[in-house]
């Protein structure tokens, strides 16, 4: 695809369980950013937020969890974006049915994309 930009990320994530997770890439195309990564073990859903520079969220729009191949996909990146910040997070299910978000502190990381 014309204007299509790879950025190789190979990041290792091992959740508390000894869910595996590797982060291959974030690619970058007119119409969206996306995260690719693949689990091992799959116990738990993974799923990533993303905020620029100025820590304005993304807006995710469509993703593929709980298999071994796995992306989250984002609206595009506006010109003024040059660094990500992108934040793994799980969620964990309370007794009564909640479930809330528990965000991997440890394993955010930024990426320059620009």
């Amino acid at each position: 695809m014309e204007n299509r930009k790879s950025i190789p990320i190979d990041k290792f994530i091992t959740l508390e369980d000894g869910q595996e997770v590797k982060v291959d890439e974030l690619v970058l195309t007119p119409v969206s950013a996306r995260i690719n990564y693949k689990m091992v073990n799959v116990t738990t859903d993974l799923h990533f937020r993303f905020e620029d520079q100025d820590g304005m969220e993304l807006q995710e729009f469509s993703a593929q969890i709980m298999g071994y191949n796995n992306y989250n996909r984002f609206v595009a990146l506006q010109n003024h974006v040059t660094k990500l910040k992108i934040i793994p997070y799980i969620y964990i299910d309370n007794a009564g049915g909640d479930r809330n978000e528990k965000v991997l502190n440890d394993d955010v990381f930024e990426i320059d994309v620009r």
